[in-house]
């Protein structure tokens, strides 16, 4: 008897993991990839003119420690 209950479990977990995946390509996907997209944007190299980065890196002796700092301009 508790296989019955197994097989009716696997069944309804197979079934709620199709509807979500059907739910997920039809309304979430889209929404996700607009929004990548649009993130994506400013950093294709094509959109986005020439820039320097400064880099200083100072390390300290006392504390074994160094520090970084990165500007993008």
């Amino acid at each position: 008897m508790p296989f019955f209950g197994y097989a009716i479990a696997g069944i309804g977990i197979y079934l709620l993991k199709k509807a979500a995946d059907d739910w997920y390509d039809v309304s979430v996907k889209p929404r996700l990839r607009k929004v990548f997209e649009a993130l994506d944007k400013p950093l294709i190299p094509a959109n986005k003119k020439a820039s320097k980065v400064f880099i200083l890196s100072v390390w300290h002796e006392q504390y074994n420690v160094v520090i970084s700092v990165c500007c993008n301009c």
